[in-house]
């Protein structure tokens, strides 16, 4: 079978327009990889968009509210996952933003104590 196309194929367009590509013979060995990856019935996992923004809540030190958001939106996104019975997954994404949001609520308590007996001790 010959895969270049045929010059008589353009020349019978009426319009005068190329023919659509033909399409490139499959190699048998990779086209029955990929029928029996279809075949399996495991679909992909999607991360849950909680557990994304959980996490970049985390990463992006802004004080008290990107705190609050990374452990609210943390703890929200773990029991989706949990109720999903695994089909979705991000787990971890979800624990890293609930660690990191942590993290900046307990600097910005310990900071606000700090503050409160610098103040305290300033006669203020």
């Amino acid at each position: 079978m010959n895969d270049t196309p045929d010059i008589s194929d353009a020349q019978e367009q009426e319009d005068g327009a190329t023919p659509p590509p033909r399409a490139m013979p499959i190699d048998p060995e990779v086209g029955a990889y990929y029928s029996n990856l279809q075949n399996t019935g495991v679909s992909a996992q999607k991360t849950d968009g909680f557990a994304i923004t959980s996490l970049v809540f985390g990463l992006i030190p802004c004080g008290l509210i990107s705190g609050l958001c990374a452990v609210i939106f943390g703890v929200k996104a773990q029991r989706r996952i949990k109720k999903s019975n695994g089909a979705t997954k991000g787990e971890g994404l979800a624990r890293a933003g609930i660690i990191l949001g942590s993290i900046q609520l307990v600097a910005i308590f310990i900071f606000l104590i700090v503050d409160m007996i610098d103040l305290l001790n300033t006669g203020l």
